[in-house]
């Protein structure tokens, strides 16, 4: 698994990537939607919370993980997206 999420930007930036709303970020991770969005909306996230570990689980299996860089955040994808089922047909990554 890649790093877990420093700032809750790189959570939604997650979301919105996979095409996912948080009821299903919440149902992939084991978290109430309002867990997700409560991250989402944190800005520095806690080394010591949960909710962005389960969250990071859970998007590491989708394809997607996190990097903390000199310059900021970062989302990267770690596999192709492409099979997402939150994705459109014919969608590339």
């Amino acid at each position: 698994m890649g790093a877990r999420p420093d700032h809750g930007r790189q959570i939604a930036a997650a979301r919105a990537i996979l095409r996912m709303n948080a009821a299903d970020l919440a149902a992939a991770c084991g978290l109430h939607k309002q867990g997700v969005l409560y991250n989402e909306n944190n800005g520095r996230l806690a080394p010591d919370a949960p909710g962005p570990e389960k969250i990071a689980k859970a998007l590491d299996r989708m394809g997607v993980s996190f990097e903390t860089r000199a310059d900021g955040f970062a989302v990267v994808f770690t596999r192709s997206v492409a099979g997402n089922r939150n994705l459109p047909d014919g969608h590339s990554s």
